[in-house]
């Protein structure tokens, strides 16, 4: 077909039924399993149970319980229902989920419009992919205020797919857009909650969380949402603050043990929300530190260390602050611990860059972080 097609001397449309999975019978059998897959059998397709539960997999019981409770809430999927949890939701509610097929633009407008209906819909999409919609975003749902759900998965770091899906972007293009929530939930228990804050708002939300499974819940993160503050993880009046964005927290929980065994006492503030950020109470945060490094899994430019270095800077706060995040380049493909890594946000990293402020070095600029200054060192 394709020896008679160049041939012809003009333009030529040649359509390829393919069958994916061909040539492996279990892929033949389940396409859908086989498209991203962990290492398995070869024999069987069988793969090593993790006990820990993805972010992913929590975010499917949560709209799950919480379309049980609530008639109105509706799922918008562009052809992602498997890959983002919205197929557990599928299966018990299958009227109240729609796939408007590989159409992320449609699918924001779509939910606007059933938002304008009276529903309340929630959009699963992963972070590279919302980057097609973001003027639907602004134009159709945060003009008119529309009580949108995003649910945004793959948010950050993204293991296996290389340079197009890392989801570093979504913090930069989101958080300037007037109206919008942006929660970065840290562990199930405060994603749950962060959920039903979004689905009792009044307006659009944006939740973000990353392919990795959720780290260990801290009682801390149980206290109760009140917008555009965060909450402390870790408080000992010590001399260093790390604000941690997401799911980094666990980075930052670990960089924090490491400088306590070096003698540098660290505390540890979990932003919550990325947007909007309580100005006035994150400077009566900042203000009892000499030193403060911000960890969040996007890209510097446009990130929430900026909004905190602005802050310290526009009230006058002295103080050391390292902005740690993604660097100004196209990450390739490597696993997320690796991706931490070269990017200077695992705990070892985060750990350097507090101790190089702390001590009144310049900070370690090997493997990615970079330092904004607000003010002059203390001490």
């Amino acid at each position: 077909m394709l020896s008679n097609a160049r041939r012809l001397e003009r333009p030529v449309v040649v359509h390829v039924l393919t069958h994916k999975g061909r040539g492996y019978r279990l892929a033949e059998d389940d396409p859908t399993r086989f498209h991203g897959i962990s290492p398995f059998s070869i024999v069987d397709g069988s793969v090593e149970e993790n006990a820990r539960r993805s972010y992913s997999e929590v975010f499917a019981d949560i709209v799950t319980r919480i379309a049980r409770e609530n008639p109105r809430v509706v799922g918008v999927t562009a052809a992602m229902a498997e890959g983002t949890g919205l197929a557990a939701m599928r299966e018990e509610f299958p009227a109240r989920v729609f796939d408007v097929g590989i159409a992320e633009d449609h699918a924001v407008t779509f939910a606007a419009g059933l938002a304008l209906a009276g529903m309340r819909p929630v959009v699963a999409v992963y972070s590279t992919f919302l980057q097609r919609a973001v003027d639907q975003v602004v134009h159709d749902v945060a003009i008119p205020r529309r009580p949108v759900v995003f649910a945004v998965d793959r948010a950050g770091l993204v293991s296996g797919d290389g340079e197009t899906h890392q989801g570093v972007f979504d913090l930069a293009l989101l958080r300037p857009v007037p109206g919008l929530a942006v929660i970065a939930p840290a562990g199930a228990v405060e994603m749950e909650a962060a959920f039903r804050w979004a689905f009792e708002a009044d307006g659009p939300t944006a939740i973000r969380y990353p392919k990795a499974f959720c780290a260990p819940e801290c009682a801390e993160l149980a206290a109760p949402f009140e917008p555009g503050r965060g909450v402390f993880a870790r408080y000992h009046q010590g001399e260093v603050l790390i604000v941690a964005v997401g799911a980094l927290l666990l980075e930052a929980l670990r960089a924090a043990h490491q400088l306590g065994l070096r003698g540098i006492s660290t505390d540890v503030y979990n932003l919550r929300f990325v947007h909007p950020i309580d100005e006035d109470y994150l400077a009566s945060v900042l203000s009892l530190y000499g030193t403060v490094v911000t960890v969040e899994e996007g890209i510097r430019h446009g990130g929430a260390g900026e909004t905190i270095a602005r802050t310290a800077a526009e009230r006058g706060i002295s103080l050391s602050l390292a902005c740690l995040g993604t660097p100004d380049r196209f990450l390739a493909q490597a696993t997320r611990d690796e991706l931490l890594a070269r990017c200077g946000l695992d705990a070892a990293s985060i750990a350097l860059a507090a101790e190089d402020l702390a001590c009144g070095r310049r900070p370690h600029l090997v493997r990615g972080p970079s330092a904004l200054t607000a003010g002059e060192p203390r001490g």
